[in-house]
């Protein structure tokens, strides 16, 4: 009779996040390709959103973008202990689902998914999508209404449960609105990459994947 071979867990979790993390900076990556395809298709130029600032105000940006990520922390935290069965649902799922996929990654290898997802997002929802329904309905209530209509769609995008979906929804309006009140790209893909890449840190490290409960301090 064989002796049953042991699997070291911590193994299996970094052999799930080499071959997740790969695909999900590639899925992330890809976007770009499609903000870039679409924008082309209607007209628009991607490369206004990006350029023609000086060094001082893409430093302000990156500063804006910085100091916008410390409410959707916040956000994050607070969800963390709001009571309700979806609530627990969504701790359920982040916890038992999602973070299993990334346990074990590099940090420099989350920091490469959080910057590729908040470029690719930021470039098709907000750059391309926002502005192009923004565009087509026309007057300061079409601005409004793409604001409305894109943050649906940002959430439907992230709906990983219904509670997920709301706040998902949320933060695109949030975002939204960075990117409308700072006048560019810059300091909403910094909030959006910052805010992915710290909730991750802090998950990863903060509770046990596949476990839904606190680590042991």
């Amino acid at each position: 009779m064989e002796t049953p071979v042991l699997e070291d867990p911590d193994l299996l979790r970094k052999g799930r996040a080499d071959s997740i993390l790969p695909l999900a900076i590639l899925f992330e990556g890809s976007l770009v390709l499609v903000a870039w395809g679409l924008s082309w298709l209607w007209g628009q130029s991607l490369w206004k959103h990006l350029a023609d600032a000086t060094a001082a105000q893409y430093f302000r940006s990156i500063l804006l973008g910085l100091l916008a990520t410390v409410p959707l922390l916040a956000s994050l935290l607070v969800s963390r202990r709001l009571p309700g069965a979806a609530w627990r649902r969504l701790r359920r799922v982040v916890d038992d689902q999602l973070l299993p996929m990334f346990a074990g990654s590099s940090w420099w290898g989350l920091l490469l998914l959080s910057v590729t997802a908040g470029l690719g997002e930021e470039l098709l929802f907000r750059a391309v999508l926002q502005e192009s329904v923004a565009g087509w309905l026309g007057g300061a209530s079409g601005d409004w209404w793409a604001l409305v209509i894109v943050s649906l769609l940002f959430g439907l995008c992230h709906w990983v449960t219904p509670a997920y979906g709301v706040f998902a929804a949320l933060v695109g309006a949030y975002l939204g609105l960075l990117y409308w009140s700072s006048g560019g790209l810059v300091a909403a893909i910094v909030a959006h990459a910052a805010y992915d890449f710290f909730a991750l840190m802090w998950l990863l490290r903060t509770v046990v994947p596949g476990g839904g409960q606190p680590r042991d301090e």
